[in-house]
């Protein structure tokens, strides 16, 4: 009998193992998903998932106890204002998400905001953990966790957006491609990486 054995220590002393964790749970929300071992990957979903159920009471005391893991001592990104000028909602969301610049309550807005109403009336379950290639360097097994089945509703206006944007994207390369903007062109090349990803969320 394993008496006493509450986590996996992860090979780790308690503080970086806390830091650690708290930094992949902070990606997870931000990004929807995270590469890494399947250690870490299932202490991760101990987080997470009562994260998100937490986030669908959406309560002033709901989100006092996320800001404890989502925000700390961190404190906001200064957002590229030049950047976001003249875009859509979800434009932002996809330059901000793509530079890792959703933090302290930003982040926390995000998961009352975006994340939790993906789920509907879903009771738990809300992360997969995925087997994928050997990872580069050490060979270790890697494996891909993100967010599970979301509310119908929220899937289908996803779709929508991904389509629309993916239209965009096309229209704005050619033109950028005729105009020789090399700087636009490696944004789209950062969107479309996005797309892809948001497209594998959506399967």
């Amino acid at each position: 009998m394993n008496h006493k054995f509450d986590h996996r220590k992860l090979g780790l002393p308690s503080d970086q193992r806390r830091a650690l964790l708290t930094n992949l749970t902070r990606q997870f929300i931000r990004h929807g998903y995270v590469h890494t071992t399947v250690h870490r990957a299932k202490e991760l979903r101990r987080i997470v998932e009562p994260l998100i159920t937490l986030a669908k009471a959406d309560s002033l005391e709901a989100r006092r106890e996320a800001r404890k893991i989502l925000v700390g001592h961190s404190s906001s990104t200064k957002k590229p204002e030049k950047l976001l000028a003249g875009k859509t909602e979800l434009e932002k969301m996809v330059i901000l998400q793509e530079r890792s610049l959703i933090n302290g309550e930003d982040l926390v807005k995000h998961l009352f905001d975006v994340v939790a109403p993906r789920f509907g009336d879903r009771q738990g379950g809300y992360t997969r953990i995925t087997k994928t290639a050997l990872r580069r360097g050490d060979m270790l097994q890697d494996f891909y966790g993100n967010f599970r089945e979301m509310h119908e509703a929220v899937r289908t206006r996803m779709q929508t957006d991904v389509i629309t944007m993916e239209s965009a994207a096309v229209a704005l390369r050619a033109k950028a491609t005729a105009d020789g903007n090399t700087e636009l062109i490696d944004e789209l090349d950062a969107l479309d990486k996005h797309l892809t990803q948001r497209k594998k969320q959506l399967l």
